[in-house]
């Protein structure tokens, strides 16, 4: 039985890496380059576009880089998605704070890990840097093994080759 407020979010697959600098396909991935990635971080760029100016984009993007960290954490072995937004300021960012083709830097650090064998949740003090201004907040991403829903063939491949991508200089 559904609920009156549930909401069913349904998305597009995503584009192949090597179209992933094509302004049709900046809302899909918006991070633009991976320029350091160890165990307990991951920093990178996110380049503006049509979207910057949304105020879910500042969110968005810290949350793919969390996950992008996760995934490798992992050896892209299993699903790894925003599980929960523990801080984030609520920030309306304008043109001029990250205009069409600018870069703007992004830090993911991970300060916990917890959980079993098949689900681990792990936090982040994530922060993006917008002129002279630091805008940070805490995201959590979780983990699901593989299954029908998420299809490791799919998957694994996909975010394999967005990560060598996002790293390739």
């Amino acid at each position: 039985m559904k609920h009156k407020n549930t909401i069913t979010l349904r998305c597009n697959a995503a584009p192949a890496p090597e179209t992933l600098h094509t302004p049709a396909t900046a809302l899909f991935v918006v991070p633009a380059a991976v320029s350091a990635v160890c165990g307990s971080s991951i920093r990178g760029t996110v380049r503006g576009g049509g979207h910057s100016g949304e105020p879910w984009f500042m969110t968005e993007a810290l949350a793919q880089f969390a996950a992008l960290h996760t995934r490798w954490l992992c050896g892209f072995s299993c699903h790894a998605f925003l599980l929960s937004v523990r801080r984030m300021p609520h920030i309306r960012l304008s043109a001029a704070d990250l205009p069409a083709g600018a870069t703007a830097p992004v830090h993911a650090l991970l300060t916990s890990r917890t959980g079993s064998d098949s689900r681990h949740a792990f936090e982040y003090t994530v922060q993006m840097q917008l002129g002279a201004r630091t805008v940070q907040g805490i995201l959590l991403t979780g983990t699901l093994p593989y299954d029908d829903r998420f299809s490791a063939d799919r998957l694994q491949k996909r975010y394999r080759e967005l990560f060598a991508w996002l790293t390739r200089h």
